[in-house]
């Protein structure tokens, strides 16, 4: 069930772009077969890449790097391997299912799902951006992990890589508003100040895991502090902070900065990890092109 108290919170009477949005947004994510809009652009070029011939000659994880090049890809395909499975990452519903089954949910998705107007250039501009910046924090998390004990590198990228997820409703939702489609300042505004609500929906509905929707929800909670030893969140955090570029006095300063930065492994930086990310980013570009 959704969060019928979120919903009830929006003032019905209110004509303003955002809580029309909101509504907006709140009644296709009711629909029982709701699926991300997914950038074509990018799925495209996975359903190329994703090819039973293909498939079978890669690594378990190169094959989960490639699913989650789209973070509403991602998100579609964690749903559809989870109502016969219980997965918390990709590599783990891809183990499962099989690679042969995986190619034909990937497939399944592709099709089915609707795909990000390419043809209107500001949402092409909005799209890339929140693509990069997702692709961005889920590999800086991923690294990150592997240099921590205890945090799963397959479960950081999940929480790096969805922190952002309810933008993509409301990017889509939004290009149909000719006020927000032709102001790409409300529709960003847009985008920042309902992408937590909507992304709370989206985690109820795709019933994701738990620790996706604690770290999209604290995500820029720079004073967050565990309760656990262990949190994603945190990671999630430090990559925010980390890009962005505050001086090291200001960084150890906040708690989950302070945390991981101390428990790093092999005399690792945080600013050294985030340029690994950044070279993984480039590489899938490269990926991308072909």
């Amino acid at each position: 069930m959704l969060d019928q108290e979120l919903y009830t919170r929006v003032d019905v009477h209110n004509t303003g772009e955002d809580s029309l949005l909101f509504l907006s947004c709140f009644n296709a994510i009711h629909k029982q077969q709701y699926k991300l809009p997914q950038f074509g652009p990018i799925t495209d070029r996975v359903g190329e890449i994703f090819q039973p011939e293909l498939v079978a000659e890669r690594t378990l994880h190169e094959n989960a790097k490639l699913i989650q090049l789209d973070p509403a890809l991602t998100v579609n395909f964690l749903r559809m391997a989870n109502l016969k499975y219980n997965c918390t990452s990709i590599p783990e519903a891809i183990a499962r299912m099989g690679e042969g089954s995986a190619y034909v949910y990937i497939h399944s998705v592709n099709q089915s799902a609707d795909k990000i107007n390419v043809n209107n250039n500001l949402i092409v501009q909005l799209s890339l951006a929140l693509w990069e910046h997702s692709y961005l924090t889920g590999a800086f998390c991923a690294i990150l992990a592997s240099h921590l004990r205890g945090f799963d590198p397959d479960k950081a990228m999940l929480a790096g890589l969805l922190h952002d997820i309810g933008s993509v409703p409301i990017l889509t939702t939004g290009a149909e508003s000719e006020e927000l489609k032709e102001n790409p300042l409300l529709l960003d505004t847009a985008m920042r100040q309902l992408r937590n609500p909507i992304g709370s929906l989206l985690c109820q509905r795709f019933q994701l895991p738990e620790y996706i929707a604690n770290s999209m929800m604290n995500s820029e909670s720079f004073g967050y502090i565990s309760q656990e030893s262990i949190d994603y969140t945190e990671l999630v955090i430090v990559a925010h902070i980390a890009m962005n570029q505050l001086s090291e006095a200001e960084n150890v300063s906040l708690p989950a900065y302070k945390k991981i930065s101390g428990n790093l492994m092999n005399s690792k930086t945080i600013q050294g990890l985030l340029s690994e990310a950044k070279e993984d980013l480039w590489e899938t570009y490269r990926i991308l092109e072909g």
